[in-house]
């Protein structure tokens, strides 16, 4: 019986999050909250059971002073960030304290998306694509960037009228590269999403037979 109200909960939501297909509706809505809501207490257990108590247990056995530290501070830049909720005057320190948490946290970000993917997937393309078909991907490339160097900013002194060449390049080269990527990138993500519902309704209506 429990395995059999599990199933019939997920397909119920599963068709909930779906039926957004023939607009907003209530029955979206409500699959989108519990989805929200159960992946924020989630993260938040898994966050006070792996990080938080994990470095409460370690600050008796740390007795280097680097281990103290690195035991301690995270805990302080912790409890700056909830002074705010008890005293709002003292804001500063709250900025303060999340000013360090995202440096920090885009600085990891950017370097594990440039070394960990950008640049691995720029030297698998240069292994493998053909010389014409590298040059042709650099090309759509630069183009892609020129039309959000000149066409989406802003018109202003110190950024004039683009000339015709980059009008070109990037509001029709570039722009067109845009459109096929994105559509693409839809195509691939709703087939995706119909296999996905396909799968799911064949599997809940094999186990319920």
């Amino acid at each position: 019986m429990p395995d059999s109200l599990g199933l019939i909960i997920g397909l119920l939501l599963t068709l909930s999050v779906y039926s957004y297909i023939f607009g907003d509706n209530a029955f979206y809505r409500l699959a989108i909250h519990i989805l929200v809501g159960v992946s924020a207490a989630y993260a938040a257990v898994v966050v006070f059971r792996e990080v938080i108590w994990q470095a409460i247990i370690r600050l008796p056995q740390a007795s280097l002073p680097l281990g103290l530290a690195l035991a301690v501070v995270p805990l302080l830049l912790g409890l700056l960030l909830l002074i705010p909720r008890y005293k709002p005057t003292a804001t500063k320190l709250s900025n303060a304290a999340a000013a360090v948490l995202v440096g920090i946290g885009a600085a990891v970000a950017l370097m594990g998306s440039l070394l960990g993917t950008l640049w691995l997937q720029l030297q698998a393309a240069g292994r493998e694509l053909r010389p014409e078909l590298g040059l042709v991907s650099a090309v759509l490339t630069v183009c892609t960037l020129l039309y959000f160097q000149f066409m989406v900013r802003p018109t202003v002194e110190d950024n004039p009228q683009p000339t015709f060449g980059q009008r070109m390049l990037g509001g029709g080269i570039g722009r067109a590269v845009l459109m096929l990527t994105f559509g693409a990138l839809f195509a691939t993500a709703l087939t995706t999403s119909l296999t996905l519902l396909t799968a799911h309704i064949s599997q809940y209506l094999a186990l319920l037979n």
